[in-house]
């Protein structure tokens, strides 16, 4: 179980001359859902770039002390990816494979679990450029959860799928936290953030009330 909290201490961030964060602070409960809240620009992708450590912020500090497992939107991956779902879920585990090792029983077994869990059992032969959008993107979610890092960041999980779909996401994210790793996922998705224990909305890089009960 990850019982580190993760925050994010003054932290200053921009693209350019564009800036999207400052002085900017925020703690996470570690073994909780949390949603970042808001609309294009707002600075939710920024944050969960920070926290993954694809971002390195330009001032200030992110503690986080464990490993990140990122899902980024469906349409940040190359439409010809030559690879299936299968294989593109198993990604997920390299991290534990290192170089020369093959993929265990047990890796096969998380691997087909989450492909089921995300309803991609019917997809697994086919290859990531031949998928919808809603598709791709649980392909990605499945990854990511294949994993079983300490902190999963999901970046708009439940865009582009349909009810039935983001059912599946929000089962798989009930499944994290009950085995303790801590989830944060940037959304505009309402239902996802009523399902999470905190919801934090920005408004252009600020903390703002979130509006939900």
């Amino acid at each position: 179980m990850n019982t580190t909290p993760i925050s994010f201490e003054s932290v200053s961030f921009g693209y350019g001359a564009a800036p999207v964060l400052s002085d900017f602070s925020l703690d996470i409960v570690a073994g909780s859902a949390t949603t970042l809240l808001g609309h294009n620009g707002s600075g939710k992708s920024t944050v969960l770039g920070l926290l993954a450590g694809v971002l390195r912020p330009q001032a200030g500090r992110v503690h986080r002390n464990a490993d990140v497992a990122l899902a980024p939107q469906h349409s940040k991956v190359s439409d010809v990816f030559p690879i299936t779902v299968a294989e593109a879920v198993m990604m997920g585990r390299w991290g534990k494979l290192g170089l020369l090792r093959r993929p265990t029983a047990e890796d096969r077994q998380i691997v087909d679990h989450w492909i089921a869990t995300l309803d991609l059992g019917h997809l697994r032969r086919r290859r990531i450029g031949e998928l919808s959008g809603g598709q791709r993107q649980r392909t990605l979610v499945a990854q990511a959860f294949a994993q079983q890092a300490p902190i999963v960041a999901l970046d708009e999980p439940t865009t582009g799928v349909d009810d039935e779909s983001k059912a599946k996401v929000l089962e798989g994210i009930r499944e994290l936290i009950a085995a303790g790793s801590t989830v944060v996922a940037a959304t505009h998705d309402l239902d996802l953030a009523q399902e999470c224990e905190c919801c934090i909305r920005l408004d252009r890089g600020v903390i703002v009330p979130s509006g939900l009960p």
